[in-house]
């Protein structure tokens, strides 16, 4: 076989401990025919380049996209900029590195306990792999300590290890040391952002024009949404994905919107800045959401924007703010639940869907115990098993629009099978029940309720069950969000610290505020270290990541992230709508607000990420 980058899979060795699986390892011998191959995208580009992927083309164009006449809009307008912008790629830089474990059944079933995003399409892809029945393998994610993305597919691991479990007749544990975790399970794609934007004298975006281009390694594409937020009469965008010998990028935390919201947020402040009209004022008049129109207002008041032109410096240290907004429009999936409600009144929630840290248990057990009238911890939710109802991968802040109006629906099934079954046993029309407060009321009927688990056994001996489906209409989709920024640049040392930061987000329906708030503050902490740490380095001699692992790939610390304050959008018209996902859109805007505080504080824009100490003091000095 061929391999195409550094660190693919080439042999695999099970053994009793690990000192005796690395002396194994080292008896191993491949023999390789070297072949030239590319790890830098301008070498790629280049005419005479070697092709990367056999005979196809190194520059694959995707459809682009053009409305209205944007040459002569932008000939026509007052004030136009013309400036590239960079994003690096980025890891997914999760606590937990990839890890399964597989053992085979006397009766030749297989079950994995894989810490995974999609038990359901694990399952399925061994099941393929192996030309076995689905329901004869058995994917177990008891928990996740963190993916962002990088647990999303199947890959390749999970057959390795089930292959090395069924050969050596004993359950088999893999987990990727760091450094190849690093450099095997995908990433976000690198874009470089050639942008023309015109506006007219009193603010408004006349003109967008975007060639981009950027790698997602030997099989991602690079593409961004375009143009995203701001939506001119006039724009046109021309995406290329370019191919190199590195590990292909994938899923990760707000995909291909984060890259997008920092070239166009960069140029609105841009363009602001050049009119001498106020960033806020500029993106109120060219967003077409009005709800982001209240939350950039709200933003204004909490992060202090009146201060913008008038910051304190001291010595060599100036303060900056900037904001950007965020948006994201990833609907629910279909998913199953089923409700057990037991003679003695215990409730058991199943559903098949894993909990990412995000907290799934918690949520399913609080719509479920809402519904019932019960207290929160009455309620038992078992998730995270493919012999549950079945459940999409838990992807692109899908899961909770998916599971939440699933487990919503069918414990009012569950309920109202309940309340036939007492009313049966009462001789009482079912429809006179309510449950509430861990009791269950008849309407007309003096004397105080009946307690849950008594009436509970007035059903019988046999459990209540119900299944069922999503109820797409207590779903929504399409959130809206923004950020503000507060920093402190050494213009000595090029150091960036940010200050502070607020984020407000829109996520509909709020089921558990504080795991809400909790996302927005990890969103928070991830987009400044995509701001300011995170950069992946190739060496282009060797083809290796020289910066894998978490000694060498800098991340931001508690040091480095300051004041964080999450607002939950809360507002009646959200409240309304139903459940979204919160997990993508917080982070989409942080990298975005912090770059145009930078701005704002020196003077100059930083055009690349990340924003590091040399990046900086190179702007001033172009400057």
């Amino acid at each position: 076989s061929r391999i195409l980058y550094a660190n693919d899979y080439v042999a695999a060795v099970a053994a009793t401990t690990p000192d005796i699986a690395e002396q194994a390892m080292r008896l191993i011998r491949a023999e390789y025919e070297v072949y030239p191959f590319i790890a830098r995208v301008q070498d790629s580009m280049a005419p005479d380049a070697l092709p990367v992927r056999d005979d196809r083309p190194n520059i694959l164009p995707s459809p682009g996209g053009q409305n209205g006449d944007v040459d002569t809009a932008l000939a026509g307008a007052d004030m136009v900029i013309d400036a590239t912008y960079t994003t690096q790629v980025q890891e997914h830089a999760c606590l937990e590195a990839m890890t399964f474990t597989c053992r085979w059944t006397d009766g030749g079933d297989l079950i994995m306990w894989a810490a995974t995003q999609s038990i359901f399409v694990r399952r399925v892809a061994l099941a393929q792999q192996f030309d076995m029945a689905p329901n004869s393998v058995t994917v177990l994610c008891e928990r996740v300590g963190g993916a962002f993305g990088a647990k999303m597919g199947a890959g390749k691991l999970p057959p390795i290890t089930a292959m090395l479990a069924r050969r050596s007749g004993k359950p088999v544990r893999c987990r990727l040391p760091r450094t190849q975790h690093s450099a095997t399970v995908g990433n976000r794609t690198s874009s470089v952002q050639h942008i023309r934007a015109g506006a007219s004298r009193d603010g408004r975006m006349v003109a967008f024009d975007l060639d981009c281009h950027g790698t997602g390694g030997w099989q991602f594409g690079a593409e961004i949404p375009a143009p995203y937020l701001y939506a001119p009469v006039n724009w046109r965008y021309r995406l290329r994905n370019v191919y190199v010998h590195v590990q292909g990028g994938g899923p990760i935390r707000g995909q291909r919107h984060a890259q997008a919201s920092w070239g166009i947020e960069r140029a609105m402040d841009d363009l602001a800045d050049a009119l001498g009209i106020d960033p806020l004022d500029m993106r109120i008049r060219n967003d077409p959401n009005r709800r982001r129109h209240a939350q950039l207002r709200r933003l204004a008041d909490e992060i202090g924007w009146e201060r913008r032109g008038s910051l304190p410096s001291t010595g060599p240290l100036r303060r900056g703010l900037g904001l950007a907004g965020a948006d994201w429009d990833h609907p629910g999936n279909t998913a199953q639940c089923a409700v057990e409600i037991a003679a003695d009144g215990g409730v058991t929630v199943l559903c098949g869907t894993e909990d990412l840290g995000t907290g799934t248990r918690t949520a399913v057990a609080v719509i479920a115990a809402e519904e019932l009238g019960l207290p929160v911890d009455a309620i038992t939710p078992r998730i995270g098993d493919t012999r549950l109802p079945y459940t999409g991968g838990s992807g692109g802040a899908t899961c909770m629009a998916s599971v939440g109006p699933a487990v919503k629906v069918v414990a009012r099934q569950a309920l109202d099978e309940l309340f036939a079954r007492i009313g049966k046993a009462m001789r009482v029309d079912s429809k006179r029940f309510t449950a509430a407060d861990g009791h269950i009321h008849i309407r007309g009927l003096a004397g105080p309720p009946m307690p849950w688990a008594d009436a509970c056994g007035l059903a019988g001996p046999a459990p209540v069950y119900a299944h069922g489906l999503t109820d797409r209409a207590l779903a929504a989709r399409g959130v809206a969000g923004c950020c503000g920024a507060e920093v402190e640049v050494d213009i000595e040392t090029g150091v960036v610290r940010v200050v502070r930061m607020v984020s407000i987000q829109d996520c509909g329906l709020v089921v558990n505020r504080l795991a809400v708030e909790d996302q927005m503050l990890g969103a928070m902490v991830m987009g400044i270290s995509f701001a300011l740490f995170e950069d992946r380095v190739i060496d282009p001699i060797q083809g290796c990541q020289l910066n894998a692992g978490f000694e060498f790939y800098k991340i931001a610390t508690a040091m480095d992230v300051g004041d964080l304050v999450p607002i939950v959008w809360m507002e009646r018209d959200s409240l309304e709508e139903g459940i979204k996902g919160v997990g993508e859109a917080p982070l989409i805007p942080v990298a975005s607000a912090i770059g145009n505080a930078v701005k704002n504080a020196i003077g100059v824009g930083v055009n690349h990420l990340p924003m590091t100490p040399r990046r900086v003091l190179e702007a001033l000095h172009d400057a």
